[in-house]
């Protein structure tokens, strides 16, 4: 055989391979990122006009979002092409849902103190259980009565906290 048939055929099966290698990276990429990237700035307007139905609507989309990332993460869990690219998009997925909850649970909470006072505690109680948030949001609305000098909001939150835990 002639050698530049064998460098031929040699550079058509590296060509190959390399084929391989990016057609792998490529179907590792999602279709909807553009969507997601502007939740941040979508459910931030949805609170700062007060609209939590639609904030939370949000929120349950990136919570979709994460569940989808993990399963994907886990289908590729033998690639090593896919896998490290999924399990960083499921990590940061799963960091933006939650500190979004956080944030649209605690611009309610806040809302509600601002309209109610502390007659609105009982229903940040329940806006704590409905969002798994006993443990953080009594702590974050406690320093923030401390930094205005509500001693007596402060003093109401530990009662409450005192009768949950």
């Amino acid at each position: 055989m002639k050698s530049w048939l064998k460098w031929v055929i040699g550079l058509c099966v590296v060509g190959g391979i390399f084929q391989g290698i990016y057609q792998g990276c490529k179907s590792c990429e999602r279709d909807d990122k553009e969507e997601s990237e502007n939740y941040p700035t979508m459910y931030k307007k949805a609170c700062a006009s007060k609209d939590f139905e639609k904030a939370y609507e949000i929120v349950d989309k990136m919570k979709k979002e994460t569940s989808q990332a993990k399963v994907k993460m886990e289908v590729d869990r033998d690639s090593p092409f896919c896998y490290p690219k999924s399990k960083a998009e499921y990590e940061e997925s799963e960091k933006r849902s939650t500190e979004a909850e956080r944030y649209v649970v605690l611009q309610e909470a806040i809302t509600v103190l601002e309209n109610e006072g502390t007659n609105g505690l009982m229903r940040i109680v329940g806006i704590a259980k409905e969002h798994d948030a006993e443990s953080w949001l009594y702590d974050e609305l406690k320093d923030i009565a401390r930094k205005i000098g509500d001693t007596a909001l402060e003093n109401e939150l530990e009662q409450i906290v005192s009768r949950v835990y």
